[in-house]
C-alpha cells in the first residue's frame, strides 16, 4: 500500500489514505491457478479426462470442457490448447494447495496412464520390428529376391480394365461388371471392360508366399517393395482394417473408383 494524504473538504481536513497497487502478474496467475484448479476439483468429469490427456488432441479436448465449465477462462490468450494444458500442469505444481487433493490424484493418474501407454508403445513397435537396428534390417532385407525389369512402351496389362486371370473369374463377374448398377456407381465414368491376363507376357510375376525388391534396370530406382506377413500383428491389421473401412464408408461415386484405378 502507499500512503497519502487527501482534503476532506467537509471538515477543512487533509486526512490519510492509502492506495492500493495494482496486483502481479504472480499474483494474478495464482488466483487463476486456483480458479481452475477448484473447478477441476468440483468436477468427476473433468478429473476423469484429465487422467487420460496424453496427446495433443486429448489435452484439446480437456481444455475445451475447462473452457465450458469456466467461460473465458483463457480469453485474450494465443497458446494452443495443448500448450494451454502443459501451462496448467506448471501451475499445479507451484501454486498446489491441499484443497486440490482431486486433482493431484487425477495428475498422478494421468503419469501413471501415460507410463503405461508409452511402455505399451514401445512393445508394440518392438513386435511390429519397426526398431530393429541397422544391422537388423540390412541382414532382414539383404534376404529378399532382387528384381530389375525395364519400361515398356505400351502397358501390360491394359490399364482401366478389369483385370480377368481365368475363365471361371470371367464368368462370375462379367455380369455383374457389365450390368448391376453397384459396379457403376458413377454414370459420368464408362463401364470397364474385363481384360484377359496372359502371363506369358508379364515381365515379373510375384508369387503368393514371395518377398521382392524391384528395380528399374536402367536407371536402378527402386520402383516395389513386397514383403509377405510384415504386419502379422492382428492388432495392427485391425487398426488398418478399420481405417481402410472407414475411408470406404466415407467416399462415394467417382472418388472410390479412383481408389481402384489409381
Amino acid at each position: 500500500m502507499v500512503a497519502g494524504q487527501t482534503l476532506c473538504p467537509k471538515l477543512n481536513l487533509r486526512c490519510p489514505v492509502f492506495i492500493m497497487p495494482p496486483r502481479s502478474k504472480e499474483a494474478r496467475q495464482k488466483s487463476l491457478a486456483h480458479l481452475i484448479f477448484q473447478a477441476i476439483q468440483e468436477s468427476p468429469h473433468l478429473q476423469d479426462i484429465l487422467v487420460i490427456a496424453v496427446s495433443p488432441a486429448r489435452k484439446a479436448f480437456f481444455i475445451s470442457q475447462l473452457c465450458i465449465s469456466i467461460p473465458d477462462v483463457f480469453a485474450g490468450r494465443t497458446k494452443t490448447p495443448a500448450d494451454l494444458f502443459d501451462i496448467l500442469t506448471i501451475w499445479f505444481g507451484k501454486y498446489n494447495g491441499s484443497q486440490f487433493n482431486a486433482v493431484e490424484e487425477a495428475l498422478q493418474q494421468r503419469r501413471n496412464y501415460l507410463a503405461i501407454h508409452r511402455s505399451q508403445k514401445h512393445t508394440f513397435i518392438h513386435r511390429i520390428r519397426l526398431d530393429s537396428s541397422p544391422d537388423s534390417r540390412d541382414a532382414f532385407l539383404g534376404a529378399i529376391k532382387i528384381f530389375h525389369i525395364s519400361q515398356l512402351g505400351t502397358p501390360y496389362p491394359s490399364v482401366k480394365h478389369w483385370i480377368c486371370e481365368t475363365d471361371d473369374i470371367d464368368h462370375k463377374w462379367r455380369d455383374f461388371l457389365h450390368n448391376d448398377p453397384k459396379a457403376h456407381p458413377d454414370r459420368r465414368r464408362p463401364r470397364l471392360p474385363i481384360f484377359r491376363l496372359d502371363h506369358t507376357k508379364l515381365q515379373l510375376d510375384i508369387k503368393a508366399n514371395e518377398d521382392a525388391l524391384v528395380y528399374d534396370e536402367t536407371s536402378n530406382e527402386l520402383l516395389m517393395v513386397v514383403i509377405r506377413n510384415f504386419g502379422r500383428d492382428p492388432n495392427l491389421l485391425k487398426h488398418i482394417e478399420g481405417i481402410i473401412k472407414q475411408s470406404v464408408d466415407c467416399r462415394r461415386s467417382i472418388r472410390v473408383i479412383n481408389y481402384f484405378h489409381s
